[in-house]
């Protein structure tokens, strides 16, 4: 689809070219990580057709930037276009999804940079020479792929549904690995981890209430954004760190909540655009503050879990042999809570080794039940002092082998989930049983 008028002038082509630009970036970041990998109805996968939008627009900014300098007509990136674009595709491949987004993004910036650069004379040199690839390489291209990325849009209710949870997944699994204590430090964006949640979860709070409005066609005034930002950051620094995480997940449960409430059938691009903004696409944005503050070495790691492994430590202690055998709320005794998190920590060293020899496989929901119900009652008729030292020995392999992490193993997400949601992560979920303050 090409041009329906031809700018004059080139504040005319800079209108045209933002035009454009907001009906098309909105879909570029609303089809979500998930869905980049896929292939499109043209072959390639939404990443690398979005990545080719991008190195087109990069490569127009610099042939501007020639023009402007030196007055010189550069021609194409490639004397072969077909060739240009294989190259670009695959150089798309090995990237990460938001990685490609960011760059769409800085090579629109560029270009648009350079056309507000040009002199008039510029504009209208050799026919309009600047104003023809512009035209081609924006407004023009974007209408070309157009349909090509609707198609990947998440419609339905259900869509939305399902990539705010592969979103909220990958994020909520990032704050797991921080750890509260860690959500107290400054991350690399100048604010504490606990107030980045609260941003978070302030956006999150206001998709219930405009979801109804944009359902209408309509949106309500935007807030001052920077104002409310400051005021979310500074309502965390009087908190502890674990009602932000309250918050958020609180938050985030609302908004699945109101969108699984949404009428069947194709909803507006407005609804699809405000939910993508404040959940998938808003993780995603604060993925490399949260990485900042998790562990990325050993020593780092082997720390984190002695920090929270000596209370508990302490405390089972303090409970004694004694009373293994008192029961507890939830139908266990203390034996068998101790069996149970000893049982966790062999899984942890045992998984590590699996996972470097290329057999680990994850458990489902379903595995982990029988797991807990199979290892409380394998120790049944274990002693108090078996479990004791069972208990121990699998803390000191687990750490063991914790210590042996590389920092390139450490970036993997499965052995890092196996020390840190068998041991820091997973101690709170106990705290209560085991009479540890919070």
């Amino acid at each position: 689809m090409g041009s329906t008028t031809i700018p004059a002038t080139s504040k005319e082509l800079q209108d045209r070219i933002q035009n454009g630009w907001w009906g098309f970036w909105p879909l570029a970041w609303t089809i979500g990580e998930r869905k980049m990998r896929e292939r499109t109805s043209a072959g390639w996968t939404y990443q690398e057709m979005l990545a080719h939008i991008a190195a087109w627009e990069r490569a127009t900014a610099s042939r501007l930037a020639r023009l402007r300098e030196s007055g010189d007509f550069a021609g194409p990136p490639s004397d072969d276009d077909d060739e240009f674009n294989a190259r670009v595709a695959a150089e798309a491949r090995g990237k990460r999804a938001r990685e490609v987004i960011r760059e769409l993004a800085d090579a629109h910036d560029a270009l648009t940079h350079e056309v507000e650069a040009l002199s008039d004379e510029q504009f209208a040199a050799n026919e309009h020479w600047a104003r023809a690839i512009v035209a081609g390489n924006t407004f023009d291209h974007y209408a070309e792929h157009q349909v090509e990325l609707e198609s990947g849009l998440p419609w339905t209710r259900d869509e939305l549904v399902a990539r705010m949870e592969e979103g909220w997944g990958r994020f909520w699994q990032a704050v797991g690995f921080v750890g509260s204590e860690r959500l107290e430090r400054t991350t690399p964006a100048g604010w504490t981890g606990k107030a980045l949640l609260a941003h978070i979860a302030r956006w999150l709070e206001g998709v219930p209430p405009e979801l109804p409005v944009r359902l209408e066609g309509r949106r309500s005034p935007q807030p001052d954004v920077d104002a409310v930002n400051a005021r979310s950051a500074e309502q965390a620094a009087t908190l502890p760190a674990r009602r932000s995480v309250e918050r958020v997940e609180r938050a985030y449960r609302a908004v699945r909540d109101a969108v699984r409430a949404l009428p069947d059938g194709t909803l507006p691009l407005m609804v699809l655009r405000l939910v993508a903004g404040e959940t998938f696409n808003h993780f995603s944005e604060h993925d490399a503050e949260l990485a900042a503050l998790r562990p990325r070495t050993a020593t780092e790691l082997a720390a984190r879990v002695d920090e929270a492994w000596r209370p508990v430590r302490e405390r089972i202690r303090e409970i004694g042999r004694g009373r293994m055998g008192e029961l507890l709320p939830n139908g266990w005794t203390y034996k068998d809570l101790v069996g149970h998190i000893a049982a966790w920590e062999e899984y942890g060293e045992r998984g590590i080794r699996d996972w470097r020899a290329g057999r680990f496989a994850e458990m489902s929901d379903a595995d982990v039940d029988a797991f807990n119900a199979r290892e409380v009652e394998n120790r049944k008729l274990v002693g108090a002092e078996a479990i004791l030292d069972e208990l121990d020995t699998a803390h000191r392999r687990l750490v063991e082998i914790a210590r042996t992490l590389t920092e390139d193993e450490l970036r993997e997400r499965i052995p890092l989930s196996l020390v840190a949601w068998d041991t820091y992560l997973h101690y709170p979920d106990h705290a209560q049983d085991l009479g540890i303050a919070d």
